[in-house]
């Protein structure tokens, strides 16, 4: 039997968290059950996401969406949440936290990986970003990063 693949596990992940979430009151705390197309939209988001990108955490909100988190240190960290408004309409809500930066915003979920999210994933997983930039004033060396 071959080994799993990255996207494997991902899936295996997700499906568990389905499997546990799929009725409203999952948490002991009234919360939303996930429904089949918040399933479907999230394992789309996740094989959209480059096998070279190491495997998010992943949750479930109690208003009944998932959410994945990127973390590189403990002061940059990435989160995406798969929320959708139909079955044919799916907005990630995305907040980048790097030391006192905090941006985000909504794009929607199409056949490829966001540019915004796919910069921002490339940003949380480098290990020294903006290193000779940083001590002359960080936030504005982010900014011109991320722009």
């Amino acid at each position: 039997m071959d080994e799993p693949t990255v996207l494997d596990e991902r899936l295996h992940i997700l499906s568990v968290l389905y499997k546990e979430c799929g009725e409203r009151n999952w948490n002991g705390a009234d919360a939303y059950k996930i429904e089949s197309y918040h399933y479907t939209a999230a394992k789309k988001f996740l094989k959209l996401i480059p096998i070279v990108i190491p495997s998010p955490s992943q949750g479930i909100h109690p208003m009944g969406y998932f959410m994945f988190e990127w973390r590189h240190i403990r002061e940059r960290k990435l989160t995406v949440s798969v929320d959708c408004h139909s079955e044919t309409y799916t907005g990630l809500h995305y907040e980048l936290v790097s030391g006192p930066l905090n941006t985000g915003g909504l794009v929607q979920l199409e056949e490829a990986l966001p540019s915004v999210i796919a910069r921002y994933l490339d940003l949380v997983q480098q290990k020294d970003y903006l290193a000779g930039e940083m001590r002359g004033g960080w936030e504005s060396a982010l900014q011109n990063y991320l722009t």
